[in-house]
């Protein structure tokens, strides 16, 4: 599971029945202030690579041939506009798979918008649309260094997880 949150991110997944969890303090808004208040240039783009990249260097003996579900605003975000949505529909939103090749595009669409123009693209916007480039590129970044083309979409949180597996061990 991945989660790309405003100043961290957080992965987690099973290995031999063990919880292995990473905590990598790679954030939308974290990127965002430290290299996009002035905007979104090629330099601060590579500089923003560089600094993900280095930040994931320590998340090792991961297996990618497992499916990766990414939960939370990003993902969810990059579904939306994926799928052409002018507002939020968990129905079409929940359990989409997105690959690393429309991610990419979507990335640079935006890249070809200003801040207004982001925020026209649905309601879902709102209050995302500085940051949805910076946790687009984090996404990228990550499926490129594990070295996986897709990502499933959730609209379920970390706490619908452990509710769930509560209520099934109960």
């Amino acid at each position: 599971m991945l989660d790309i949150g405003g100043g961290s991110t957080e992965i987690c997944y099973l290995k031999n029945k063990e919880l292995k969890t990473y905590s990598i303090e790679i954030g939308s808004v974290r990127i965002y202030e430290k290299y996009f208040k002035e905007g979104f240039t090629n330099t601060e783009i590579n500089r923003a690579k560089i600094f993900i990249r280095k930040s994931l260097v320590n998340l090792n003996g991961f297996d990618n041939s497992i499916r990766l579900v990414g939960v939370a605003g990003t993902l969810t975000t990059l579904s939306a506009i994926k799928q052409g949505l002018k507002h939020f529909d968990e129905f079409s939103i929940h359990k989409y798979i997105l690959t690393l090749n429309e991610i990419n595009i979507i990335f640079d669409y935006l890249l070809t918008l200003g801040t207004e123009e982001r925020l026209r693209l649905g309601s879902f916007m709102k209050g995302r649309n500085d940051i949805i480039v910076c946790g687009a590129l984090i996404l990228i970044e990550i499926l490129n260094f594990l070295k996986i083309d897709a990502i499933m979409v959730s609209t379920k949180g970390l706490r619908y997880g452990l509710m769930k597996n509560i209520h099934d061990f109960i």
